[in-house]
This record gives structure tokens, sequence and C-alpha cells, in this order.
């Protein structure tokens, strides 16, 4: 989901988004070649039918919206939503430190990162967070997913996103309901570069940012990092491609002065498997 004022909305902001989106999916799929290059030939890994990972996958996604949903009705309670995001922190980003250094060492710079949200509460704090907990989620799902899988989920949670943003608004009750209470599942984008510096948790109903949600650079990236070990092109091209489904996206908004949440990941989507296909032809 996306979410921009066109009154607002400039060519820094346009910048700004192009840069942090690109960074993110960058350093993902270059965690996945640096997670792939660490792997022996001695490590096991069992190959499983859709059969037997398809119900993982569905009970996974049924599990994540109970969450959210658990989640929106507790939204006043903002103590156990700041739980839950660190938590969140806290596990995401220790998977991409832990490619890096030692796993102690890891974890102790994902409580920092824990500490660091909680006390110094800028928008420039979140987005890092955010962007660790997306590269970290993104390698290590993009390693135990199978890539067909992959596909067809992608292809689903688009269609989700088109009718629960545009049709029901349910997951724009959701996430507004959410940022009210200070949980900001998104990157958060704002008009003015000084602005980076205000409190991620007080710019909910402010018309100066541009919102990202985390699923629309999670999951191209999940794709990109399980190609990426079978040809690098195709990794490379995917992450390309999700970029310039985002800037389609948000030159399709400002062009359009639309003031509304917009779905993110299908145009994302379209343009992330465009650029796979086509790795996977040339690679």
């Amino acid at each position: 989901m996306a979410k921009v004022h066109p009154k607002t909305a400039n060519w820094k902001m346009f910048f700004s988004a192009i840069i942090i989106f690109s960074l993110v999916e960058a350093f993902g799929v270059f965690s996945a070649y640096m997670l792939e290059r660490s792997i022996q030939p001695t490590d096991i890994f069992i190959f499983l039918s859709i059969f037997d990972v398809l119900p993982e996958i569905i009970v996974g996604l049924l599990i994540g919206a109970l969450i959210l949903g658990g989640l929106y009705f507790l939204r006043n309670k903002k103590y156990i939503l700041k739980i839950f995001f660190s938590l969140f922190i806290l596990v995401g980003s220790s998977f991409i430190f832990q490619l890096y250094m030692d796993f102690y060492i890891a974890i102790v710079l994902s409580f920092f990162m824990v500490i660091l949200w909680l006390s110094f509460k800028k928008v420039w704090v979140h987005d890092i967070a955010i962007g660790l907990v997306i590269c970290g989620l993104g390698v290590n799902f993009g390693q135990i997913i199978p890539i067909q899988y992959i596909l067809i989920m992608i292809a689903l949670l688009s269609l989700y996103d088109f009718f629960a943003v545009l049709k029901t608004k349910v997951l724009v009750k959701v996430f507004s309901g959410l940022a009210s209470g200070g949980l900001v599942l998104a990157i958060i984008i704002p008009a003015k570069l000084k602005n980076f510096t205000r409190a991620y948790d007080r710019v909910d109903a402010d018309e100066n940012f541009f919102y990202l949600g985390t699923g629309d650079l999670l999951l191209p990236l999940i794709l990109a990092s399980a190609v990426v070990s079978s040809s690098p092109m195709a990794a490379i091209l995917t992450a390309i491609g999700a970029i310039v489904g985002f800037i389609a996206l948000y030159l399709y908004m400002h062009i359009r002065n639309i003031d509304r949440a917009m779905p993110a990941l299908p145009p994302i989507a379209l343009f992330s498997i465009l650029g796979f296909a086509i790795g996977i032809l040339i690679g």
C-alpha cells in the first residue's frame, strides 16, 4: 500500500523514495549473494513438493492476518504495539547482521537497534530499522521457499492488495489504526529532507509524508533472493523491475493527483516478475 498527498508531492520526495527503495533492494540482493557464498557444500537442503509447502504458506498468511487483526484491535494499547515492533526489529535485523559478523555481536547490535528505535524516535531511525528487517526476512524467506511458490504467493497477495486497498479498504483501516497507535508498518518518506528528523509516531495525520508498505519491498526481495544462487543477473533484474514498478506507481499517483491510498504491490510485482523472466531468459 502506498499513500501520498498530491499537494505535497515533489521531486525531492520522489528521488528520496527511489533512493530508499533502491538501497533496500540492492542491500538485500547483495546480502542474499553473501549468504549464498557462505553456504558450505555439506549443508543439507530438503526440497518439498507443493503439497508439503503450500499448506504451510497458507497457514503462515492466515497467522499473519490474525496477528495484524489482533494488533488493530489493541491499537490503543501502545505498549503492546511497541513490544511487537521491538521483537519484529530484533528478529529481522539479527538475520541480516549475522551475515556480516559473529552471532553474539549481531544479537547485541539488534538489541541496540531496538533501543535506538524506542528512545530516539526519528523517521530516519524508523526507516533504517524497517529496511534491515525487510532485508533480513527477504534473504531468509528467499532461501527456504521455492521460486514457483514465491511467484504464486506474489500473485495472490497482489490480488489481495488490490481488493483490500481499493475495494474493501480493510488494509487502509488497519494501517491507519496502527499508525494512530505509533506503529507505522511502512517506510516513511518526507516531502522535505529536514523532516527525516521528525518523530515517526507523530506523522500519521501529516500530509507531508509518503508511506510505502513493508510487503511492497519485501516480496520482490524474496523473489530476487531465491534466484540469486542460480542467476545473479535475474536477481538484479528482479530488483530493478521492482524499482521500475515503484516509479511507475509514484508517477501515476502524482500525475493523476491521487490523494487516497493505492495498492503498490501489483505494479511492483508485475515489473519485478518481468525482470525475473528477462533475467532467466538471458542468464
